[in-house]
Parts: structure tokens; C-alpha cells; sequence
């Protein structure tokens, strides 16, 4: 099995809604991997889901990644990304 991930790097204010137009031509759906609080806490969560929304692109979250996360959460993500 392989994985093409690209990655770009922004660094400004509103950087997710002033490239939204790069990240919904990386692909046709989303799983997004997550922890559980600071990515609703800082609003990041919601500029991503928006931007997939407004794309009509599907998408499904998976906030049960841990700080220092064990191979444990790896194989569940792995296993939603596998179902979705």
C-alpha cells in the first residue's frame, strides 16, 4: 500500500480559507486525525471543515489521537481511514 501526502506549509492569519483552493485539489474526501480539545479550541477544526463543506468534499474525524499516541491509535485511525 502506498500514500502520496503531500505537504505544504502555511504560516499567516485565515491561512486554511486563503488556500482552500490548493487543499481541495489534493483529493475527493478527508479523514482528519486529530486530539481530542485544542483543535476545536483554537478554531482550526472549523476552518478545515468549512473549507471541505463549502468543497463538498466528504470527511470524517477521528479525535482520539493521544499526545505521545501508541501504535494503538495508529491501527484505529489506520482502520477508520480503511472503512471511510
Amino acid at each position: 500500500m502506498r500514500f502520496f501526502v503531500p505537504t505544504d506549509i502555511y504560516v499567516e492569519k485565515d491561512c486554511v480559507k486563503n488556500h482552500a483552493k490548493n487543499m481541495l485539489a489534493i483529493g475527493h474526501r478527508a479523514l482528519i486525525m486529530t486530539g481530542r480539545h485544542s483543535a476545536i479550541a483554537n478554531g482550526s477544526l472549523n476552518d478545515v471543515t468549512e473549507v471541505l463543506k463549502a468543497g463538498e468534499v466528504p470527511y470524517k474525524i477521528f479525535n482520539e489521537v493521544e499526545r505521545k499516541s501508541v501504535n494503538r491509535y495508529n491501527r484505529e485511525g489506520r482502520s477508520n481511514r480503511t472503512r471511510f
